[in-house]
């Protein structure tokens, strides 16, 4: 069972009627040298089971599709996180209520042919009255 701090220090208050906080049983498990870890699990016949899966999909006659949607993307030369080589410095915009618009693209991919479709919408803009 995998308890985070806040709830070690709740639990720890409620059975000792103490007041310590999260914060310190952060310190006190980093100092023990506990701290997050990404769990790694293998399963031994991974592999085969997807490829029943994949055997199950592409047997049947019904088509097959993934579909994607993304958020919705800002037009215009706005800034970004990121660095480039480049000779000169990149001007952007400061602010995105300057951006030329927005649109939101949708990826369909099918799984049977392997074609690839990429859509993007123009949303209408709202108009307030």
């Amino acid at each position: 069972m995998s308890k985070k701090p806040k709830e070690l220090a709740k639990l720890f208050n409620q059975e000792y009627a103490n007041g310590v906080s999260h914060g310190s049983f952060k310190r006190l498990l980093k100092e023990s040298g506990y701290g997050y870890r990404k769990q790694l699990g293998t399963y031994a016949q991974r592999n085969e089971q997807f490829a029943i899966i994949t055997q199950l999909i592409m047997s049947t006659q019904s088509p097959i599709i993934s579909i994607d949607c993304k958020k919705k993307e800002r037009l215009g030369n706005l800034y970004r996180e990121g660095r480039c080589y480049c000779q000169a410095p990149i001007k952007v915009y400061d602010y995105e209520y300057l951006s030329e618009g927005r649109v939101i693209p949708h990826g369909i991919y099918d799984l049977q042919a392997g074609d690839t479709f990429l859509l993007v919408t123009v949303p209408k803009p709202q108009i307030s009255s």
